[in-house]
């Protein structure tokens, strides 16, 4: 019934997941998100519910495939602190193409609903974080449309001209949670707080599907620029259209 994170940053709440099943350390290859909430609380983090799911073995790519039992299942609910308030199936071994890692939640110190782009080559370009109930989480791709997009950008102050959408984790998947999903604004709201979504634990989203902006600066027709480069003489040459 013991649980255990293995790893460099296991210390931390981040690492392949393991449950010691008859006396032999097992690797999960299947995980939802109330599962792992659980998890995370019998881990000792039990101040947030998000968490992130990996299934790439990013933590381990060497680590043992093959799980002695099915899977968990759990409600999610409050009570739960552990597995064993959960249940078991176990009448077959699974075998997966990586052991699932996780990422247990801790304080961000953010303030509620900032927005920030991540691993852009440019300020105005990258994947797309909010700060939802103190940490940094990502978006959903399922939905998500210029409308969102273009909230996003006038939240940042990045210019109001129409930008590019992307939900195929086009700039990386990261490593926080993905905490909304569907998004529904409409374009007249200032910032994302104020747009319809589901909340993480209401939806499932898979980590190829986080979405990612390049917002657009207005500019002068007939001008270019260089972006993306390390120096002012290189990069990648845009004109104005």
């Amino acid at each position: 019934g013991e649980i255990q994170l293995t790893g460099d940053k296991a210390n931390i709440g981040e690492g392949v997941l393991q449950y010691c099943y008859k006396g032999n350390w097992s690797p999960f290859c299947s995980l939802d998100e109330s599962v792992a909430t659980v998890v995370c609380r019998q881990l000792g983090f039990v101040e947030y519910d998000s968490v992130s799911i990996f299934t790439d073995g990013r933590f381990n790519p060497l680590a043992s495939n093959t799980s002695l039992f099915e899977n968990f299942t759990c409600s999610g609910e409050q009570a739960h602190v552990s597995l064993s308030d959960c249940n078991l199936a176990d009448s077959c071994q699974s075998t997966c193409l990586n052991a699932i890692g996780i990422r247990c939640s801790v304080s961000a110190n953010c303030e509620e609903g900032a927005v920030r782009l991540k691993d852009g080559d440019i300020t105005q370009e990258g994947r797309i974080e909010v700060c939802a109930n103190n940490i940094w989480g990502s978006i959903c791709g399922d939905g998500f449309d210029f409308s969102d997009a273009y909230v996003v950008c006038k939240e940042l102050g990045l210019g109001v001209s129409e930008p590019t959408v992307y939900t195929n984790s086009y700039f990386g998947d990261g490593n926080v949670p993905i905490v909304y999903s569907n998004m529904g604004c409409r374009g007249y709201e200032n910032t994302v707080l104020e747009c319809t979504k589901q909340e993480f634990g209401t939806f499932t989203c898979s980590r190829d599907k986080v979405a990612g902006v390049t917002c657009q600066d207005g500019c002068e027709e007939g001008t270019t620029r260089l972006v993306g480069g390390r120096e002012d003489t290189e990069g990648t040459v845009e004109i104005c259209y």
